[in-house]
Parts: structure tokens; sequence; C-alpha cells
């Protein structure tokens, strides 16, 4: 179906011009469709993924030091740590969770973008009865206009959905939950 979405537009744009926004907005769904399903495709091989040692903080400490990188000084969110002393280590695919924790930081980020002057998005680790924590806050950003929305909605948007992002932690033997609350997404 999203073949025939693009095959389509790529008609209709050939047919009424390269300006209309609307078919260089369907084209653009297309592909960010196509794009989530790759990305579904890729996590649900888990066969091919190697489970190995993930030290969480030191994953999170690149995934950090990465955005730091990337936003340069033109950004005006600030990415706060917290991580736990104590070594945090579960087995399974780096890859796959730092997957996750991108997304919820990107979602993060995109939620603040409108915001003026600096705000910051903290990330945290600790033990809590033998098991891993970490937590990524941000303030909550939701308008008047749209009350209604929950965090979980919200953090569709990213390209990565939610569902996914469970899964992703449950394979791992984990849980993730979303809440808002006291003017945070956790």
């Amino acid at each position: 179906p999203i073949e025939s979405t693009t095959t389509l537009a790529a008609a209709l744009r050939a047919r009424y011009g390269e300006e209309d926004p609307r078919i260089a907005s369907l084209i653009g769904e297309a592909r960010r469709a196509w794009e989530i399903v790759q990305r579904l495709l890729t996590f649900s091989r888990n066969d091919e993924v190697e489970a190995e040692p993930v030290d969480l903080n030191e994953m999170l400490t690149d995934l950090a030091d990465v955005h730091d990188a990337a936003a340069g000084r033109s950004s005006s969110i600030v990415m706060r740590r917290r991580l736990s002393n104590q070594t945090l280590m579960t087995y399974g695919s780096r890859e796959q969770l730092a997957q996750v924790v991108l997304n919820l930081l990107i979602y993060a980020e995109q939620s603040l973008a409108d915001t003026q002057g600096p705000s910051e998005i903290r990330i945290a680790t600790s033990l809590l009865a033998r098991r891993a924590m970490i937590e990524i806050s941000w303030p909550a950003r939701i308008t008047d206009a749209d009350p209604d929305r929950s965090a979980a909605e919200l953090i569709e948007k990213t390209g990565l959905s939610l569902e996914v992002c469970h899964g992703i932690i449950s394979n791992h033997g984990g849980e993730l939950r979303v809440s808002q609350s006291a003017g945070d997404v956790r």
C-alpha cells in the first residue's frame, strides 16, 4: 500500500506540478510510513540480534555526548544527567536500547523546540529493587487548545511507536512507562 501511495503521489505531482503542497505532504508522509515499516521489520528480527552485556550509564553518556555535539551552542535545550554511581548492566542489544532512548530524546526535543528560553531534558539512572531504572523527563508543553492529549499519544509522533519501544524494552525483561504529572512528561 505504501508503494502504491507513493506511485500515485508521483503521478499526481507529474500531472499537477511540483508546487502543490498537498502532494508534497502526501509524498513525505508515504516516505515516513515506509521508514516506520522498515524500523519495525528491523526490530522484529530478534533472531539476528546478538545479546551482549550493556552498561546503561555508558550507553546514556554516549547518547548525551552525541546530542551535545550535534546541538552545539545553537540549541537552547540543555541535557542534564544524573547517573547512578553504581554500574547498571543489562544483557541485550545496545543498538535497540539506544534506539528507544534516542527516540524519546528526539520527541523531548521536538516538544521543547517551540518554547522560548532555555529548557532542559533530564536523564537519570538508579537501581531500584535490583532493577536498573532509566528516567527521561522534560517539561510538558501541551497547549490549552489541546489539553486532552496524553504523553503516549505525543510520543507516537516520533516515528518509532510507543508499542515498538515497549516491545523492545519487554524483550529485554524491562518495563516502559510514560506519564505526565507535575508539569513533566516522564
